[in-house]
């Protein structure tokens, strides 16, 4: 599938989101102390928001907004909705293709997310590996990112495995 290309809504003639999830910021004038300057067109470098979605700050008039790309591709290329919460299908949050995504509530969206924690049940060995790299100084949040998990989530699965394996 080609990669298509959609304004911005709000961000006219600044920014264009893909279907392929890039977001682009457009070739333009903008106004600095001496004068003007061009800026010219490239793809953003998303980085990650607490919960581990990508986000991008978008600038209009000074001011930058942060945006969560999967939500900036749903608006432009995914019918339905759009006051409901953005799902990512395949549990995979860096994966922002508008065939990735689609509007739905936010209890069905919980109840697909509790799907995807069953996707994989950790054993007794991984979860001693994964608690050897939390002691060895590794951020609990950088493994949950690892996993697709919010730390929150990961901080949840990681006291009911304490307490199964009576590490508490």
């Amino acid at each position: 599938m080609p990669e298509l290309w959609q304004p911005i809504k709000g961000y006219e003639g600044l920014y264009e989101v893909s279907n392929q999830g890039r977001v682009r910021s457009l070739e333009r004038k903008v106004r600095c102390m001496g004068g003007h300057r061009t800026v010219h067109e490239r793809v953003l470098l998303p980085g990650k928001d607490l919960d581990g979605y990508r986000k991008v700050d978008l600038c209009s008039q000074g001011v930058a907004t942060p945006h969560r790309v999967a939500r900036l591709v749903a608006n432009a290329f995914v019918d339905g909705d759009k006051s409901l919460t953005v799902n990512h299908k395949d549990f995979v949050r860096s994966n922002d293709a508008a065939s990735n995504l689609e509007w739905i509530s936010v209890s069905d969206n919980i109840r697909h997310s509790y799907q995807g924690f069953r996707r994989h049940v950790y054993s007794e060995a991984e979860w001693q590996t994964l608690l050897i790299r939390i002691k060895n100084g590794e951020k609990q949040a950088d493994i949950a990112a690892e996993l697709g998990l919010s730390p929150q989530s990961f901080s949840q699965m990681k006291k009911r495995a304490l307490k199964r394996l009576q590490l508490t």
